[in-house]
């Protein structure tokens, strides 16, 4: 209610940025950073400007229901700003955009020389046209980073005298001040929760005649006399997207959304997400991963205890992209992004080779004494899903074959899968993807090789496998297409009636050659 009445009053202005905080000229094509960033490497080409017009109309009637108004201002994402989003913005609705006076120094250099940045602009790409303003950028950091550590009367004088100096120097009269927060909340530090700042600055500007304005008020009434042709493409932040694409992490972020999006783009159409709600919850969970606090914290530009918790975020709302739509979620969604250690540390390295006999007994010891024994019931995450079902998993390999061996909770009973479940397991290099099942059909099972398409099943000669105490597997790298020094990833999914119920954590590993053992001995 408090926002409907200051939506209606007569000096508060409601505006809005896209939806989920993107940043929307990468949504509309993340090769547009190349224009400030020429060498910086990027991902494959993204294009994604239905998903950018959905966040935009998104945020519009969201504003337009909890205030009543529908918004024609817009501060996009991080200021972030492109020529190609001005007809999408323009056929939306939007009047005005506001952006950091680094784009207009940017696209008008000769604009930080003479005050030039206090009124209003048009800018225009293609036939449309959307009029600009463009904050004052040290002016607004005063007030979020510097003014809290200052008595409030000194906050507000240094305020007044920054205007006063403005409105000496500036070349024409009635200029406009535009002094923008980008999402900072200052107030916190300051004293009284900033108060005594606030309330002391509202009285003085009164008190010296300097009036405040609606943007859009005041553009109606000061018509921008300068047009911009060639809006520059950047952000407040050094002019350019470093901060969300061109290093490995956020590169390796924009690809899983690349992904995720052509493999349902025909899926997730606007036809389909009116007349589907499942349709709708997957398409919004892609919007959600387009926002731009998930590349912020990847790579090294920024710290937090948190940021394995952002990564994994961020690909459960991919994987609930495919989780809505009831299909199976690819494997590189469970794929980490952010990665503390060094990769080659998270690999799987057994000690020695194995050459273990694939009877499904417990027979010697030393059989599976090189292998890696992971203790499926000690461990959270992913692998605790499946604890009711086994113990542990043994994982090794000789230079031709690696071997799994899955050791079952109830000992007496032996390898055991419930009636109508399979085991599912997931071969995966990075291009090619075999899948293998192990199905269940009155007390009797069957290896079958899946079509990873279609799941089509069919007769595999090449993996010998035995399920009695235990369950056994030997599968050749070299039949499969994987050859040496190859990095492998093995997931193990349970389905049942076709539905996937748990999935195990992943094992990577780097196929051995026939030098394996020796460097092993050396370490």
């Amino acid at each position: 209610e408090s926002l409907r009445r200051a939506a209606t009053s007569t000096n508060v202005e409601i505006s809005t940025t896209p939806y989920y905080h993107p940043i929307f000229p990468l949504l509309l094509d993340t090769q547009f950073a190349k224009r400030e960033m020429p060498k910086a490497p990027l991902p494959s080409p993204t294009k994604l400007p239905w998903v950018a017009k959905a966040q935009l109309e998104k945020a519009m009637s969201s504003m337009e229901r909890w205030t009543g108004v529908r918004p024609e201002g817009m501060w996009p994402a991080e200021g972030s700003v492109c020529p190609e989003m001005i007809p999408t913005l323009s056929d939306a609705g939007i009047k005005w955009m506001a952006t950091d006076n680094r784009i207009l120094f940017k696209s008008f250099p000769e604009m930080s020389k003479n005050m030039g940045l206090y009124q209003p602009f048009k800018a225009i790409f293609d036939n449309k046209s959307i009029n600009m303003v463009f904050r004052d950028h040290g002016f607004s950091d005063l007030i979020g980073f510097t003014y809290s550590k200052l008595p409030a009367a000194s906050a507000v004088s240094d305020f007044l005298g920054h205007l006063k100096n403005i409105n000496t120097h500036a070349p024409k009269e009635n200029h406009l001040v535009t002094v923008i927060l980008d999402g900072e909340n200052p107030w916190e530090f300051y004293p009284n929760s900033g108060k005594d700042f606030l309330m002391g600055l509202f009285q003085e500007v009164e008190k010296s005649g300097i009036k405040t304005a609606k943007i859009g008020n005041y553009i109606k009434e000061n018509e921008p006399k300068v047009t911009i042709s060639n809006l520059h493409t950047g952000s407040w932040i050094d002019g350019n997207f470093g901060i969300w694409i061109g290093k490995p992490q956020k590169n390796l972020g924009w690809e899983y959304i690349k992904k995720v999006s052509d493999e349902t783009v025909g899926l997730l159409s606007e036809a389909n997400r009116e007349k589907d709600e499942s349709v709708k919850k997957s398409f919004e969970s892609l919007c959600a991963a387009c926002g731009s606090d998930w590349f912020w914290w990847f790579d090294d530009d920024f710290d937090s205890a948190l940021k394995p918790d952002f990564d994994r975020l961020f690909r459960q709302h991919l994987k609930n992209v495919f989780k809505f739509l009831g299909k199976d979620v690819p494997l590189y969604l469970f794929e980490p992004i952010y990665r503390f250690k060094d990769t080659k540390r998270e690999l799987v390295e057994p000690v020695g080779f194995i050459y273990p006999e694939i009877d499904g007994k417990r027979t010697s010891f030393f059989e599976w004494s090189n292998a890696v024994r992971i203790n499926v019931r000690g461990r959270g995450g992913a692998m605790a899903q499946s604890a009711e079902h086994f113990e542990t998993i043994s994982f090794g390999f000789n230079s031709k074959y690696f071997f799994l061996r899955i050791d079952p909770v109830d000992v007496e009973k032996g390898f055991s899968l419930r009636d109508d479940e399979a085991m599912i397991f997931h071969l995966y290099d990075g291009s090619k993807h075999n899948k293998f099942a192990i199905e269940k059909n009155n007390d009797s099972y069957r290896l079958m090789a899946l079509e990873t398409s279609t799941d089509k099943a069919f007769e595999t000669p090449h993996i010998v496998w035995a399920a009695k105490e235990v369950l056994e597997m030997s599968i050749p790298f070299g039949e499969l297409g994987y050859k040496a020094n190859e990095k492998m990833t093995i997931a193990i999914t349970i389905h049942h009636h076709g539905v996937e119920s748990r999935r195990y954590s992943h094992i990577r590993f780097v196929v051995p050659d026939d030098t394996y053992e020796q460097k092993m001995w050396a370490v």
